[in-house]
């Protein structure tokens, strides 16, 4: 393990106790979230408040003594005729940008408590000053802002890095997570592979979270596992009429979701099978309790008669639906109607 990945692992255990108990002090600087202890708060060298900040530019960025600072960072190599600050920090949750004639800056800030800082302030080397652009969803919001230029896509987050294969002439940010270009759909900053962006397309109405592009089922910004054809993939019905959290189907099978695996329903036939009240769902072939079959039922003739206490009924007999004797595994046994 990465020493800097310690640091931020012990910072994440022990931050809600250190912080509750009054004892500890976060200090933000050189890239990375340091906790250290100190008894009467932060240290004059790392402590840093707006006040003293000199002229504010936007974004992260002050001017002071003739010198740009993000917060309380120097940031090297400035020239001051041609600085511009690009974005301010509300809209992306403290990432901030601004250019000069030679270079483009990144900057991140983080306020824990009362106490800010920034993360990073510096030159990106290799971009491309005069094609630089900042792409935003203004209807949803980004955990982090995405950049491009005439050559590159690039990720901002704790530093801006390329996105592989990702085309900056038709790269677009589609909905929250989910990005496009003329061939790839990207989820964060991450191509999926063998995706198509020409067929992508969100399957809800009620944000249950699925979409899906003629190669893959997607649930929740990850491709759902299980799926044979994504292409006649639907989400089943509700009896309401919405689409179902854990149910869903293609023309060959019906499917279960388990987190992001979908998992076929024994012997479920996809063309008649649709849900019911209490649980249940039929198709020609069975009826089903909480997806177990419950074995010689009549679907034809089925009907619920208590939904609470788990009576039902065919054209033969009423059955009282309950665990079997495994405890996990549900069955309909004959009974009388009480």
């Amino acid at each position: 393990m990465k020493k800097e990945s310690l640091s931020v692992m012990t910072v994440k255990t022990f931050l809600t106790v250190l912080l509750f108990a009054g004892i500890g002090t976060i200090i933000i600087g050189g890239g990375y979230i340091i906790l250290e202890y100190y008894k009467d708060g932060m240290s004059d060298k790392t402590k840093w408040s707006e006040e003293n900040s000199g002229e504010y530019l936007g974004g992260n960025f002050y001017k002071k003594d003739g010198e740009i600072y993000c917060m309380d960072l120097k940031v090297e190599g400035v020239d001051l005729e041609t600085f511009k600050v690009l974005s301010d920090e509300e809209s992306y949750a403290g990432y901030g940008f601004a250019k000069d004639k030679s270079h483009i800056y990144f900057s991140h800030a983080v306020c824990l408590g009362f106490e800010c800082g920034c993360t990073n302030a510096f030159p990106v080397l290799g971009v491309d000053v005069d094609s630089f652009k900042i792409i935003k969803n203004e209807e949803e919001y980004t955990p982090a802002p995405i950049v491009l230029d005439k050559n590159n896509v690039y990720c901002s987050q704790d530093k801006m890095t390329i996105i592989k294969d990702a085309d900056p002439a038709t790269f677009e940010i589609i909905e929250y997570h989910y990005r496009r270009d003329k061939n790839y759909i990207f989820i964060e900053c991450e191509k999926v592979e063998n995706s198509d962006s020409e067929s992508f397309e969100f399957l809800d109405n009620d944000s249950s979270g699925y979409a899906k592009d003629k190669n893959n089922v997607y649930y929740q910004y990850d491709i759902l596992k299980g799926i044979k054809d994504s292409v006649s993939f639907e989400i089943v019905k509700t009896p309401n009429g919405k689409n179902s959290e854990f149910l869903s189907k293609d023309k060959y099978s019906v499917y279960r979701r388990s987190f992001n695996e979908a998992e076929k329903i024994k012997n479920a036939d996809p063309l008649t099978f649709k849900m019911l009240d209490g649980g249940y769902a039929k198709d020609k072939n069975n009826v089903y309790y909480q997806y177990d079959i419950l074995k010689g039922i009549d679907p034809s003739t089925f009907e619920i008669l208590d939904k609470r206490r788990g009576y039902i009924k065919d054209k033969n007999n009423v059955y009282k639906v309950g665990l079997k004797n495994n405890l996990y595994e549900y069955e309909a046994v004959i009974t009388e109607y009480e």
